[in-house]
């Protein structure tokens, strides 16, 4: 009789290639799951559009009219985004240094109030004498545009017991960037 030959393969590398064939495996099964996840997407995407065609589809044949303004409806944000673009665009700092920059005797800013969303300036100013006033819009209107004007907007004379008051604007394209 032959001898009989055993070989006893070692634990460590039985376990090495184990655990590699097991990593491989589970990297295998992640890479089907998310290209399966992928492909579901656009399928989900794709059946939601195709629900939308039909539907408007059907809007039209029954000619509720509201196929179309689905189409071009605007976003729910669109009123707010217009009303931030037009506060940007108002350069606020131009008005507040062009009243800081004017001195006139007999006149006094009592408030100011920038209304950016819609473009407009307005300030109360305290009045000694109608002359004054005059002076304070030329002095605050030169070198502009008719564009660019300020105007007067109320006054309120003078009397001899107290100061009058005004109220001026800066008018839509004052300040513009």
């Amino acid at each position: 009789m032959r001898p009989l030959n055993i070989d006893v393969l070692d634990r460590g590398r039985v376990r090495a290639g184990f655990g590699i064939a097991l990593a491989l495996s589970l990297l295998l099964l992640a890479g089907s799951q998310i290209l399966g996840a992928l492909e579901a997407g656009d399928q989900a995407t794709a059946l939601a559009l195709r629900l939308q065609e039909r539907s408007l589809a059907f809007e039209r044949q029954q000619g509720t009219g509201r196929a179309a303004s689905t189409l071009h409806a605007q976003p729910a944000y669109y009123r707010d985004a217009v009303t931030m673009l037009q506060a940007a665009s108002f350069d606020a700092a131009t008005v507040l240094s062009a009243l800081e920059s004017v001195h006139v005797a007999g006149v006094r800013v009592l408030a100011v109030e920038i209304v950016s969303a819609e473009r407009l300036a307005r300030v109360d100013l305290e009045v000694m004498e109608p002359a004054a006033l005059t002076d304070y819009l030329d002095g605050l209107n030169a070198g502009l545009d008719t564009s660019q004007r300020w105007e007067l907007l109320r006054v309120q004379s003078p009397s001899a017991q107290a100061a009058g008051t005004a109220s001026i604007v800066a008018g839509i394209e004052f300040g513009r960037r």
